[in-house]
């Protein structure tokens, strides 16, 4: 799991929902409780490189062919990186149009080797 989920509280992690996708794993949120998770990390280092949008169907979580990426610009600092990406992702989540069975999947990069 992803090491920068570390960062996020227990009751946050607590509500997601692990979803593995054979090479990684991370965890998925509605959407009031992914912004508030996004929210969480003001201040610090951590962005988000991509959110992928699931839909829970009868068989289980499903990714949908919707998503977002975000990549650290040339000469961009850590922290402007992690703030941009995490607003951008939020703007991303607040605006789709997912009803009550869309989740949403973080992609976090802690940026432990960032200065």
């Amino acid at each position: 799991m992803d090491e920068a989920l570390h960062q996020i509280s227990d009751e946050f992690r607590g509500c997601g929902l692990l979803i593995d996708n054979g090479a990684e794993s991370s965890l998925a949120w509605e959407k009031a409780t992914a912004i508030r998770v996004l929210s969480s990390l003001n201040g610090t280092k951590v962005a988000v490189a991509e959110v992928d949008v699931y839909v829970i169907e009868p068989w289980g979580p499903t990714e949908t062919e919707e998503s977002w990426i975000s990549f650290r610009q040339p000469g961009q600092t850590a922290t402007d990186y992690a703030e941009t990406s995490r607003r951008w992702a939020t703007q991303f989540i607040s605006e789709h149009k997912g009803g009550d069975e869309t989740l949403y999947l973080l992609w976090f990069d802690d940026q432990r080797d960032a200065a």
